[in-house]
């Protein structure tokens, strides 16, 4: 079992527990997901995801398959192949277009390590 947590800047607001042999995911969200808070959170209001939920939430924080530099990308990074599950583990779920990340356990980095603006 992993221990994934997702950040918005510097303030954790879930934690996943994730198996990746059994396809397990709990979501432990940390923030009171109501009012306008939802819209932040990285399953909005969702707060029992399941498998596939947490898989697309991951494809989403990836770069597509078809992008014209993947290889370069992936030997960059030290990735064999195209998996979104090990590409964020190396990105951190970064995006340019919000400020969730994803922290992984025994990691001691902050937003400010990972931002890309």
């Amino acid at each position: 079992m992993e221990v994934i947590q997702i950040y918005d800047k510097d303030k954790l607001v879930s934690t996943l527990e994730v198996d990746y042999l059994t396809k397990y995911v709990k979501l432990n969200n940390h923030v009171l997901v109501d009012n306008m808070n939802w819209l932040f959170m990285p399953f909005g209001r969702i707060t029992d995801i399941t498998w596939d939920d947490f898989d697309a939430f991951v494809k989403t924080r990836c770069f597509p398959y078809e992008r014209p530099n993947r290889k370069t990308l992936l030997k960059l990074w030290g990735v064999d192949e195209y998996d979104p599950h090990e590409i964020i583990r190396k990105t951190h779920a970064v995006m340019n277009d919000d400020f969730l990340w994803f922290k992984y356990e025994n990691e001691t980095i902050t937003f400010e390590d990972v931002r890309m603006r």
